[in-house]
């Protein structure tokens, strides 16, 4: 694991009022365009980088796109001036219903949005009108290493001690991976093996406590 950890450069997580953010840096490519000067590491240039906070003063796009319940529109939300989700906006487009995340929009300039169109799987920002905290909800910190090819660590902060099962799903909502561990409450190092049957390509990682999910987004080469 030491080995893996010393090829990147920086692996943060910036805990957002509502979910999570990851982003992940390597030094031997610069794949970013924007760098994370609003996240107190002004040098941060991540692969992929994803929040509910603006991470760059550079990037000028929206937070994530939202589902309501009523009708099943989609609304792009974005940032106030400080920074912060445009819980305004998000609120009177949800109105009294429940919303739901499409997509969590890449910070980092490289475009690595990541959209999950099952409707069943989709993360749940609001819930009959009312914005729906983390303080309970099992937490990606990091996965390593990013892309992955046959093992993967996972860095994770889950709520309770017990089970928590780890999913890998494509971009459909199929699963490929589904896995349980058993966790402590507080920080966990999870080890995920034999991916090798997985194909090349872009996965959601969900990390499952009871009703509580977690997401990261995962690379497989």
């Amino acid at each position: 694991m030491k080995t893996v950890v010393t090829k990147l450069r920086a692996l943060h997580c910036v805990m957002a009022p509502l979910l999570i953010c990851i982003y992940l840096t390597r030094p031997e490519i610069l794949f970013a365009q924007n760098i994370l000067d609003r996240t107190g590491n002004p040098t941060a240039t991540p692969l992929v980088a994803f929040s509910l906070r603006q991470l760059s003063s550079a990037y000028t796009g929206n937070a994530i796109q939202v589902r309501r319940s009523s009708d099943n529109s989609s609304m792009d939300i974005g940032f106030t001036a400080a920074g912060d989700l445009d819980t305004v906006k998000l609120k009177n487009f949800v109105g009294s219903g429940d919303g739901y995340v499409t997509t969590w929009y890449d910070q980092s300039g490289n475009g690595l949005d990541a959209t999950q169109p099952n409707l069943a799987l989709q993360p749940t920002v609001m819930v009959g009108g009312t914005i729906k905290l983390n303080d309970n909800t099992p937490q990606v910190i990091r996965i390593v290493p990013n892309p992955v090819e046959n093992e993967a660590v996972i860095g994770c902060i889950v709520p309770v001690s017990g089970p928590v099962e780890v999913q890998l799903r494509d971009m459909t909502g199929i699963m490929m991976i589904h896995r349980t561990f058993t966790a402590k409450k507080g920080e966990n190092v999870l080890r995920l093996t034999n991916l090798n049957g997985v194909p090349r390509g872009t996965y959601i990682m969900r990390l499952v406590q009871g009703e509580a999910v977690g997401i990261g987004k995962v690379i497989k080469q």
